[in-house]
């Protein structure tokens, strides 16, 4: 459990040197896919916000360009690699 703290301060003060706002989980060029339920991989292009979902992205597929979905931030997780 240690490891995984450190690893997320690590990865905090990574993303703060790079100039990510604070609270805002990702970026535009991000690689991320769905954590939960369907799949969907992409890049985000794009956020969004409303009164139901404050943090919002949109998300461009890898494998259909040009094919664009939005979810919330906390259905989305950061990948390290392109999918096979």
């Amino acid at each position: 459990m240690k490891t995984a703290l450190r690893d997320s301060a690590t990865i905090q003060q990574l993303r703060d040197r790079l100039g990510f706002q604070k609270g805002v989980k990702f970026r535009r060029g991000d690689k991320v896919r769905k954590s939960k339920g369907s799949s969907w991989s992409g890049t985000i292009v794009g956020e969004y916000s409303t009164t139901l979902t404050p943090e919002g992205y949109a998300v461009e597929s890898f494998a259909e360009r040009g094919s664009v979905q939005i979810y919330p931030a906390a259905a989305l997780e950061l990948i390290a690699s392109l999918p096979s």
